[in-house]
């Protein structure tokens, strides 16, 4: 038993002495410079268009939406996030007095869930 936790620490403090050499190799394989330089390009395509997809050449509509596994949809808000710009839609800021409230606000807090009503306290 002694000799099992010998061995047991002598592994556990050299797994720990050799982490720091058995580092990330991307530096090597320049996968480092690759993605710099595309979230560079992506960068500079999201602030040069402002937002707007039809500014964009057919070019950058392919990288970005590769990006993005293939859904434009996931380019165009990538896209519209990265120029800078927040999508408001029917909710309004914030605080903007222009906040749609849900139907159940007025009627004394939101519908039973699965459990039913709660019971009032």
């Amino acid at each position: 038993m002694k000799n099992a936790r010998l061995a047991f620490s002598l592994l556990a403090s050299l797994a720990v002495a050799l982490t720091p050499f058995c580092g990330c190799q991307s530096e090597a394989t320049g996968e480092n410079a690759k993605l710099e330089k595309l979230a560079a390009d992506v960068n500079s395509v999201a602030k040069r268009s402002g937002g707007d997809w039809e500014k964009l050449s057919k070019e950058e509509k392919k990288m970005m939406t590769d990006l993005q596994h293939g859904n434009e949809q996931s380019a165009k808000n990538l896209l519209h996030a990265l120029s800078g710009q927040t999508y408001q839609g029917k909710w309004g800021k914030p605080g903007d007095g222009k906040t749609v409230k849900p139907g159940w606000a007025d009627a004394g807090g939101p519908p039973p869930g699965p459990g039913g009503r709660p019971v009032p306290k």
